[in-house]
Order: C-alpha cells, then structure tokens, then sequence
C-alpha cells in the first residue's frame, strides 16, 4: 500500500479505455446481471456472479499508473505491480496487452525493465512518458512510442 508521504509526490494517470474493450467488458457485466438477477437464479450463482460484476468493474474503474519519485506503480483493482524507475530501460508501442493492466490497443506502450516487461496505456501517454524520463532520463523512448 502508498503510504501518504508517496500520495503527496506523484503523478496520475488513469488508463485508457477502447471502445471494443469497454463494450466486451460491459455486455459481459449486463449479461451476468440479467443471468442471476432478472432470470432468479439460485442464491448461489447470485452470490458468484455478484463477486464478478464487483470485481470486474473494480478492476474497471480503478486501473491507473503512478509514478513517485522512485516507482511506477501500475494498479488494477486489487493488484499492484511496483517497479523501480532506475531500471526502466526503454519505452515502445506494443498491439499486446494479454495479461497486463491495459483497456487499450491504440494507446498500449511496453516499459521493459530488466528481463521484466510491462504494458500500460495511459489515456495521456505523452505525460506519462514525460513523467518517467523526469525521474530517469537514461529511458530510451522510441519515436513511435508517442503516436
């Protein structure tokens, strides 16, 4: 958890959301409502499909990325990833956001850090790559990175 000393010094940038995804995301969301609450479903696929909805529009509304003075820390719901600034090395785009806390295609930049790759897509990618090199100038940004 941010203590309130880092929440004081850091930049935030919410993710973007494509237009595919969201409607995948929200059809998903309607037809598990309709299916366990409009159909009178068992309590028990109510109480399971609930957990879903809840947990799917928590990681809907609450995926952004933080940088501090020395982390990004990417955040999707109830998951964190915590990355050290001084180790990102390089910053391009990327079509592949399987596995990563990203909505968007379009917008999707891979930070690679080590042997350790992340795929973000910040709604204001321009100021989020602004905000990385502040803090480590040494990222080498590709010029496509920006589109």
């Amino acid at each position: 958890m941010l203590d309130k000393k880092q929440h004081l010094n850091k930049d935030y940038f919410p993710c973007k959301h494509d237009l595919w995804i969201s409607l995948v995301i929200w059809i998903t969301i309607a037809m598990a409502f309709y299916n366990s609450y409009v159909k009178a479903a068992p309590n028990s696929i109510k109480g399971m499909m609930g957990f879903i909805i809840f947990f799917m529009g928590w990681i809907w509304f609450k995926t952004a990325y933080i940088v501090l003075d020395e982390l990004l820390v990417t955040w999707s719901g109830p998951f964190r990833n915590k990355v050290p600034i001084k180790y990102i090395s390089s910053i391009k785009p990327t079509k592949n956001i399987l596995f990563s806390p990203s909505f968007s295609i379009q917008n999707a930049i891979i930070l690679q850090a080590g042997t350790k790759r992340i795929v973000v897509s910040p709604k204001n990618k321009k100021g989020f790559i602004q905000a990385l090199l502040a803090k480590n100038p040494n990222i080498k940004v590709s010029k496509d990175a920006y589109k």
